[in-house]
């Protein structure tokens, strides 16, 4: 396992190459550590499914960023006002996907999740060639991981390379649900509610 320190453009030619060999690596949200891989590739995405033990009929959802968000999925007003206000941070959306996202990462569901919690989530989108899939990092029904000792002593042997970070806050996204007719629902309450939502981007 490749130890990377830094954000930088060595690391970025380093991950893309890993990426583009259907490699996996493990990269720190801020909150915890997460696991990725190319998106476009099923043999990829399905070890990232076996190395979390995870149910199939669970999506994964994609690393993005202002800059790419709208690549990968047709994204309503409400939604528009999330990225455009509170990116990056700990709140992703759900949306329609466009045919970028394959069936394989959003286990046949014609939504896609959309995460921007920090600057790693940035440097990814921007750096790396290829849609980046993604799950947090903890083995299927235990705990979170934070602390970097704790994701290499997991992972170590199984993925290529870890992005080093020791201040994830453990914090979760909160993550809502929009359709094509800025209808939305609350599906996991995270940093925000609902209420301070509604607040400040004054939703109905």
């Amino acid at each position: 396992m490749l130890i990377l320190n830094e954000l930088n453009s060595q690391t970025a030619r380093i991950l893309n190459e890993i990426i583009l060999n259907a490699g996996i690596i493990l990269w720190p949200s801020g909150g915890v550590y997460g696991l990725a891989c190319d998106a476009t590739n099923n043999a990829a995405v399905s070890k990232i499914y076996e190395l979390k033990q995870r149910d199939c009929g669970k999506p994964l959802s994609i690393i993005a960023n202002k800059n790419t968000a709208y690549n990968y999925a047709c994204i309503p007003d409400t939604a528009s006002k999330i990225i455009n206000e509170y990116w990056p941070d700990f709140i992703g959306i759900i949306v329609p996907k466009k045919p970028a996202i394959k069936d394989f990462v959003t286990a046949g569901k014609s939504t896609i999740g959309l995460v921007c919690s920090s600057i790693f989530n940035e440097f990814l989108a921007d750096n790396i060639l290829m849609p980046l899939a993604s799950t947090s990092a903890n083995l299927s029904g235990e705990k979170e991981i934070i602390d970097t000792a704790t994701a290499i002593k997991t992972f170590e042997n199984k993925v290529e390379a870890i992005i080093v970070y020791d201040h994830n806050n453990g914090c979760l996204n909160t993550l809502i649900e929009f359709d094509e007719q800025n209808n939305f629902k609350i599906i996991r309450e995270g940093k925000y509610s609902l209420a301070e939502l509604k607040n400040k981007l004054a939703l109905q």
